[in-house]
């Protein structure tokens, strides 16, 4: 295959677009952390940990979960999710308070080479700054698009309600992405997001996947994404309770 022009990647190897065009300033391996990266995802992976055992608890057999409940506090709200218990913290930052971004991968995989990863974003505030939902996702697809001219794909999934909040599912993919270590052909990346609108801020839940780099567009294939659509309509949104602490059970509670 001959390769296209080569889309704009950001410094972990994604299209910066898919979570945010911004620097990096903190990096890590899930294997081995410096002190100053566990310090910047301790919060994320103690709320991981304390619901991943709430989970465990709770579960009427002995077997292993497939899945754990996380919570975290973004801003505004909290977000609550599940996630593989395969899956490790990987990349976490507050962006001078403007812009929250954290991404888990498979344990073992680096946000430089992963296969599949699993993203939250929040933009603190963005509510009463951004466009409507819709044209906020319009400016998105446009610098998608324009980083993947030649094997670019999207579509609109659906409109959807997450617990009473708006919100608007997409697939977006790129066929091929080079990139130093993929060998010539590169690779694919492609991602399912839910654009949610909080009372304040407007955040992101993220499942991309990377695969081999082909010089065509990558159509949506509902069944191939169904489990983590499912995922994203599982996220809830949920207010804060002065003084509760994690596993902040009234968020795990909400339906």
């Amino acid at each position: 295959m001959k390769p296209c022009n080569r889309p704009a990647v950001d410094s972990g190897g994604r299209l910066g677009i898919i979570t945010h065009p911004m620097t990096r300033e903190v990096k890590m391996s899930t294997s081995a952390r410096t002190s100053s990266s566990t310090k910047a995802l301790g919060l994320a992976g103690l709320l991981l940990a304390a619901s991943a055992s709430a989970s465990m608890a709770q579960a009427p057999t002995t077997a292993s979960p497939t899945f754990v409940t996380a919570t975290m506090p973004v801003y505004a709200q909290m977000i609550r999710f599940r996630v593989p218990v395969s899956y490790a913290p990987a990349f976490s930052k507050n962006n001078e308070g403007k812009f929250y971004i954290f991404e888990m991968v498979p344990k073992g995989e680096t946000v430089d080479r992963w296969t599949s990863m699993m993203t939250i974003t929040g933009q603190n505030g963005a509510v009463t700054t951004i466009p409507p939902l819709r044209d906020y996702i319009g400016n998105f697809f446009s610098r998608y698009q324009k980083a993947c001219t030649k094997t670019f794909s999207a579509k609109p999934i659906s409109d959807a309600k997450i617990n009473g909040h708006a919100a608007v599912l997409v697939y977006f993919s790129c066929g091929q992405l080079l990139k130093a270590g993929y060998g010539p052909e590169g690779y694919s990346e492609s991602v399912v997001i839910a654009f949610i609108q909080g009372a304040k801020d407007l955040y992101t839940v993220q499942w991309a996947a990377r695969g081999a780099g082909q010089d065509k567009p990558i159509p949506f294939d509902a069944a191939k994404w169904q489990s983590r659509l499912d995922l994203l309509h599982a996220v809830r949104l949920c207010e804060k309770v002065p003084g509760e602490a994690a596993p902040y059970p009234s968020c795990i509670a909400v339906k």
